[in-house]
């Protein structure tokens, strides 16, 4: 038998937006920062907030400030300089590299 498979809807908590947008929106807002205040504000785990800011480091929309690259207490304490313009309001959508601006 053929089972029809339903697709979930992302999920969305009281209107918040996505994940990737509110580090977005806190980077536009903080041009220097620190993980561990991205962390404590946007309540999200140290590995989806270390995925998040590794793709936007390659598309070349942030950087680290010192040369930490290696550890846990490195990372949380590095400090991260946003780069991209102001005017670009929503997160781009980074895959394989390639980034596009484009709706979260």
């Amino acid at each position: 038998m053929n089972k029809v498979r339903v697709k979930k809807s992302r999920e969305t908590y009281a209107g918040k937006r996505c994940i990737k947008q509110r580090v977005w929106d806190f980077m536009r807002r903080n041009k220097t920062f620190k993980a561990t205040d991205l962390i404590s504000l946007l309540e999200i785990k140290e590995t989806t907030l270390r995925s998040i800011l590794y793709a936007f480091e390659v598309a070349g929309y942030c950087h680290k400030k010192k040369d930490e690259t290696r550890g846990r207490k490195n990372f949380l304490n590095t400090t991260f300089i946003f780069l991209a313009k102001d005017n670009i309001l929503i997160a781009p959508i980074i895959s394989n590299k390639k980034v596009k601006e484009e709706l979260c």
